[in-house]
């Protein structure tokens, strides 16, 4: 081997060598292995699906909704009021059976008497959804939902509350930028002219461990939120 090959081999593998360090410094083996299998998920889905468009009639629709958000540790002696907004596409798998792929705005956080962290994400999930008729005559329905959901946030304060004054620092800069977990619910539905109105009860169970610099250790998100909506 010549020198010059001997020393392109040394620049290479120092290459490589650095990049893993980044790739280790900034993506914790948890938070990777978490991406993996929520990748996994999606593909498998997205196949299942694509191979099912053709032979099915996709539904669409939207829900809007309110709720109660809190860390997992505790914070205060409250719920954080939060709101819940999305779209979403449901497509049949097998009967009874849907693939449900959604993107919502959330807020979460949570709040003691004085002070309150508010949180606000871009929401993608993939659910699976199962719906059982009740009533055949007016369409009553029941259904259940689960899938991964993976979140990304545009926004982030701290609150201080004073009477009617509320005085916000903004901390997105040294705050957890994305977030991941579980979204379980259910609800019912009627059908209602060319398609049908649902109310439904969502709980997100967050699995990262959220920084934020208003704690000494890091937070995972909870919240529930009770929305309506509307398919056609």
């Amino acid at each position: 081997m010549r020198p010059g090959q001997l020393e392109i081999g040394i620049q290479e593998n120092t290459i490589c060598r650095i990049s893993r360090e980044i790739r280790i410094q900034f993506l914790p083996p948890a938070l990777e292995d978490a991406m993996k299998k929520s990748m996994v998920v999606l593909v498998l889905c997205g196949i299942i699906s694509m191979s099912s468009f053709s032979q099915v009639q996709v539904s669409k629709g939207s829900f809007v909704g309110v709720g109660l958000a809190a860390f997992a540790r505790g914070y205060g002696e409250g719920f954080l009021p939060r709101l819940n907004v999305g779209i979403f596409a449901k497509a049949p798998l097998v009967e009874g059976l849907s693939v449900r792929p959604e993107v919502a705005y959330s807020q979460r956080g949570d709040m003691s008497t004085s002070s309150s962290v508010v949180l606000e994400y871009l929401d993608v999930s993939v659910l699976a959804e199962y719906e059982f008729i009740l009533l055949e005559s007016n369409g009553l329905s029941v259904h259940m939902m689960g899938g991964p959901m993976v979140s990304r946030m545009f926004q982030a304060s701290s609150q201080t509350h004073s009477g009617l004054t509320t005085v916000a620092v903004d901390i997105y800069g040294s705050t957890s930028i994305f977030d991941y977990g579980l979204l379980l619910g259910g609800g019912f539905g009627i059908d209602v002219g060319n398609g049908s109105m649902f109310v439904e009860t969502r709980v997100f169970i967050g699995l990262k461990k959220i920084t934020l610099p208003v704690f000494g250790s890091p937070m995972q998100n909870r919240s529930v939120a009770f929305v309506t909506g509307f398919e056609f």
